[in-house]
């Protein structure tokens, strides 16, 4: 790492343990086995966060499908710096340069912002599971990582089967679609979730009943979505907050879009989205984007809702940040979700 301000002042001292890592595992395994050692499942991240104990939330994976998605990205990593750097031989000499480095290549083989926001995180997470993990690595902060691991732009000529350009559904096709399923089906449910919340398919298939949360009029639902990525929904909307109330009480703490109590696939939702459809006459063709159009609808709608007591950059961060997106992305990208940024 950019080791003269971490280190300056002090001599490193390498553990038996770490030069034991170093002979039996590559730079790819012993970033794996960090990942790995950050597992806390059955901890609830919103909890901790409300507890004001944020910071650990940041060195702990809470589910499996985060866990998976993080080990995939360690591999990649790893595997990256091995061929790049083989002269990289213990996780403590990694550098935010490789790390950039390493984005970058990402970025031009054409990978889409969204997914180029998600490295950025899992690479940023690799960092802090690595200097707890491994004692010489050195101290890393939040605002360090953020300075030095930035996400680089998307080319978009590079980008394949993205859903930036997708056609946002309108509401009048998005009730004939809604409606034209039978109320107990998967179709039924996932138009509730995401006309309520703006999930993405992954979002609605790995919902379950606990991570829908009313409290005392409140109402905010947790997603576990592309690439590991997660984040609360606020819902405000009193039907909407009573539609998913009544997916709560049928689900309790199983899967809300199952089949004989196990998670349907993203593949499947988008599938039955795709034939009803086609049977249906709507205002606009959603062909191959049919999943992302009604969170396009999602965004349209709570964006001109919350702008109506909220300043224009006020309204912005906070619906990149409902998106999934960050608060520091800027109005260009929010403009392929709403219409008019007024």
């Amino acid at each position: 790492m950019e080791r003269a301000a971490l280190a300056r002042g002090r001599v490193k001292k390498i553990s038996i343990i770490e030069v034991n890592v170093a002979k039996i595992r590559s730079i790819s395994a012993q970033f794996q086995y960090a990942v790995r050692q950050s597992a806390a499942y059955g901890q609830s991240k919103y909890d901790e966060r409300h507890k004001g104990a944020g910071n650990q939330s940041k060195i702990k994976t809470y589910s499996y499908k985060t866990m998976k998605a993080r080990i995939d990205v360690a591999k990649q990593f790893g595997k990256f710096v091995q061929e790049h750097h083989p002269e990289v031989q213990m996780a403590r000499d990694i550098t935010f340069d490789i790390a950039r480095e390493y984005l970058e290549h990402k970025a031009n083989e054409g990978c889409s912002h969204a997914t180029l926001q998600g490295y950025t995180a899992d690479i940023r997470t690799i960092f802090r599971v690595c200097d707890k993990c491994y004692p010489t690595f050195g101290h890393v902060t939040d605002n360090m990582l953020r300075e030095q691991i930035r996400m680089p732009e998307a080319h978009p000529e590079l980008v394949k089967d993205s859903h930036r350009d997708a056609i946002g559904m309108t509401r009048p096709d998005f009730e004939k679609l809604r409606d034209s399923f039978s109320r107990t089906s998967n179709g039924f449910k996932g138009c509730i979730i995401q006309e309520a919340t703006g999930a993405r398919a992954e979002g609605c298939c790995n919902l379950k009943g606990d991570d829908i949360h009313i409290e005392n009029g409140r109402c905010w639902v947790h997603l576990d979505e592309k690439g590991g990525l997660q984040r609360d929904v606020e819902v405000f909307n009193a039907q909407y907050i009573k539609n998913l109330q009544q997916l709560k009480n049928q689900a309790k703490d199983g899967y809300v879009l199952n089949h004989r109590g196990n998670p349907i696939k993203p593949e499947s939702l988008s599938k039955a989205y795709r034939d009803h459809l086609k049977k249906l006459d709507t205002q606009r063709d959603y062909r191959g984007t049919n999943s992302h159009a009604i969170r396009k609808l999602w965004a349209n709608e709570r964006y001109h809702e919350y702008r109506q007591n909220h300043t224009k950059l006020e309204t912005v961060q906070y619906i990149n940040v409902q998106l999934g997106h960050g608060a520091d992305r800027d109005e260009a990208l929010l403009a392929h979700y709403v219409d008019n940024l007024n």
